[in-house]
């Protein structure tokens, strides 16, 4: 066999390998890997669709191979770059003027070792109305917070918590189910009297089978939800995967959720203390009622994940969604 036939056969199981991954069918944790790479391997893939091209209009053997190396390598291109555009540019977000509509300020912080004087400074900084905190940044939150009274709290260890100064309603969503990760749905009541779904999720790094597939229930459970809710809707989390996984285009391609990062580029928030790594890991979405007026990322100190601070416009006429509401939530009850 050739050199050329050996590179044409190597490209098409590579094109094809990552193709099975953007079908949203992976199995394996490495097919998640290669899903989160998928963006650094375009130019392999673009190279493999000109190269099998060629081969394929030539005759030999190894025609039917090269035909196919063409189909998986050009789907993958395909898939990855519409992915893509919409972090590039974006026009779609809804036009809705501040006199008509209601703001909500979210603040999100990942697992990080948060001084309560960080925590103090990123409070009157911000002025978030919703602030969700994961791990021991929940301790410096808590104490410096005291405009956020009502609390609620996931898991059953509280390894993910919201903090609102607005109103805060339970919506039989405490956890994400048997053998997920935590999480879960909150109603947040808006001072017009709209209640929007909150939800919230906390992955982890997909370095084996087990943890690949609490991730994938984890999110598919969620997403779940949401597709079934007809309130306003706003997800919040670590998902540590990139736009082109199956972890987030569930709530992108099923739930029809718009990413905070749509126009504003592919934004670095993994691994914050690594100057050669480039990858966007911490997800917020949106339904198409909300208009994101100013979205930042919290680059904490010492954190490898980065926070993020959006400032949302909501419409004022927010429907209440199709989910009983339970009573509101304090912090007394979450405890």
């Amino acid at each position: 066999m050739s050199a050329a036939s050996v590179l044409g056969l190597a490209s098409t199981i590579f094109s094809t390998v990552a193709a099975l991954c953007l079908l949203n069918r992976p199995r394996f944790w490495w097919q998640e890997v290669v899903c989160n790479l998928s963006l650094y391997l375009t130019p392999l893939l673009i190279f493999s669709l000109l190269f099998n091209t060629r081969r394929a209009f030539q005759q030999g053997k190894l025609r039917m191979i090269a035909l196919g190396g063409v189909l998986a390598s050009g789907y993958s291109v395909y898939t990855i770059i519409s992915a893509a555009v919409p972090f590039f540019h974006y026009a779609r977000w809804p036009v809705i003027e501040s006199r008509s509509a209601e703001e909500l300020r979210v603040v999100f912080v990942d697992d990080c070792q948060l001084s309560q004087s960080q925590a103090r400074e990123m409070l009157l900084a911000y002025r978030p109305d919703v602030a969700v905190i994961i791990g021991e940044a929940r301790k410096s939150f808590f104490a410096e917070g005291t405009s956020l009274v009502n609390r609620s709290d996931f898991d059953g260890q509280g390894e993910i918590s919201i903090a609102s100064s607005l109103e805060l309603r339970g919506r039989n969503v405490p956890n994400l189910g048997f053998h997920a990760r935590a999480g879960g749905v909150v109603g947040v009541k808006l001072t017009s009297g709209g209640v929007i779904d909150l939800g919230v999720l906390s992955l982890r790094p997909s370095s084996t089978r087990s943890e690949f597939e609490r991730n994938r229930i984890s999110a598919r459970r969620l997403a779940s939800y949401m597709r079934s809710s007809d309130a306003t809707r706003l997800v919040v989390g670590s998902f540590y995967a990139t736009p082109f996984s199956q972890l987030v285009s569930v709530f992108t391609s099923q739930v029809r959720l718009r990413s905070l990062w749509y126009g504003r580029g592919m934004v670095k928030t993994h691994d914050m203390n690594h100057p050669y790594s480039h990858f966007t890991f911490s997800h917020t979405f949106v339904s198409r009622d909300v208009y994101p007026a100013r979205v930042e990322r919290l680059n904490v100190p010492g954190c490898s994940l980065a926070g993020l601070f959006a400032e949302l416009r909501v419409k004022a006429s927010a429907p209440q969604g199709n989910k009983p509401d339970m009573p509101p939530l304090t912090v007394e009850d979450s405890e």
